[in-house]
């Protein structure tokens, strides 16, 4: 079977723009990035069954493949959530296991290391000036369902 993604400029509201980023093997996916009339998202395709997953923003393999992070900022235009998603990948298939919304911060270029730290640029907004400002984030991955 074939995969078809079709591009749609006409329409403001349905467009719709696909980008081939990459194939991620180890867990059986591609990756698409898709630009809509006022936002974006991640497709991964399953390569066995077309299964579309649509992800906030690109996906960060654990080590171990096993879990999926992203996340992702949009502060000043919000046309994006600013959070975190968890997927893990079970059988070929992937599965949400946590998202969380937040209101003041978000983070993006993470890079997920073999000691289950997550490193990541956090952007916020300063208290006193209101202006958005970057720093560096470690933040540690666990939760309840893992072994």
């Amino acid at each position: 079977q074939r995969k078809v993604l079709t591009t749609n400029l006409t329409n403001e509201e349905n467009a719709v723009e696909y980008t081939f980023m990459r194939s991620l093997d180890t867990i059986g996916h591609w990756e698409v990035l898709a630009f809509y009339y006022e936002s974006f998202d991640y497709v991964l395709i399953n390569q066995l069954d077309g299964t579309e997953t649509h992800l906030w923003n690109k996906a960060v393999l654990s080590p171990d493949h096993k879990y999926i992070l992203c996340s992702s900022q949009d502060l000043e235009a919000g046309f994006v959530p600013n959070g975190f998603q968890l997927w893990s990948v079970e059988n070929g298939q992937l599965v949400l296991k946590w998202e969380k919304e937040l209101t003041d911060w978000g983070a993006e270029k993470l890079i997920w290391t073999a000691d289950n730290y997550v490193w990541g640029e956090q952007t916020y907004r300063d208290a006193v000036s209101g202006d958005l400002k970057e720093r560096l984030i470690r933040m540690r991955m666990f939760w309840s369902d893992r072994k």
